[in-house]
């Protein structure tokens, strides 16, 4: 073997190297986007939830910014029986049968006690206009020396140590149903239900 042969040799020895570099590295590319699409796809319905949710519960959100507002300027909880302003959110999709069908969902503050925003529910679970309204209740929670810390306490679940939740809580929504905001952040949020 002279020289010349040896180097041919040794050049097709790097070219083969450098090739399996580079399916190596296309493979590690195919596995991050595999791994990426499988954590978008198992998220993706829980952002569906939470865009629904978000537009469901937005009377929650007027409702806490009114006592908030009203407290600060008053130092006292808002009692307040006018219903609010219904929310609609159309929702169309498929049932287990593939059949098209679309929902209604409508919710609205149905009065203020005592600082708790309460909230009628029509429709979450089921397209029946017959059902009988779900009521949800989102009720501030404050220190015990009624510190100006405010907490909101989503549905019925019970306040922080050291806190306590004013008001009577209507919630007819059952815990495992409650909504996902609730169930996945434990019993309080600050600043958001």
């Amino acid at each position: 073997m002279n020289l010349s042969d040896a180097r041919l040799y040794f050049d097709n020895q790097a070219v083969q190297r450098k090739q399996s570099l580079i399916l190596i590295e296309i493979m590690l590319v195919l596995l991050i986007v595999a791994v990426a699409i499988g954590v978008i796809f198992k998220e993706a319905p829980l952002t569906i939830e939470k865009a629904r949710l978000s537009q469901i519960m937005s009377p929650a959100f007027d409702g806490r910014a009114k006592v908030i507002e009203y407290h600060a300027f008053s130092g006292d909880w808002l009692d307040e029986t006018d219903p609010g302003q219904k929310y609609l959110l159309k929702t169309s999709g498929r049932d287990k049968n593939g059949q098209e069908h679309e929902r209604t969902t409508s919710a609205r503050i149905e009065n203020i006690q005592q600082g708790v925003v309460h909230i009628e529910i029509q429709g979450r679970m089921k397209n029946d206009p017959a059902a009988p309204p779900e009521r949800w209740s989102l009720r501030p929670a404050v220190a015990a020396d009624d510190a100006p810390t405010v907490l909101w306490v989503c549905g019925n679940r019970p306040p922080p140590a050291g806190f306590h939740a004013l008001g009577e809580d209507l919630t007819t929504i059952p815990p495992d149903e409650n909504f996902s905001i609730c169930r996945q952040h434990g019993s309080t949020s600050k600043g958001q239900p």
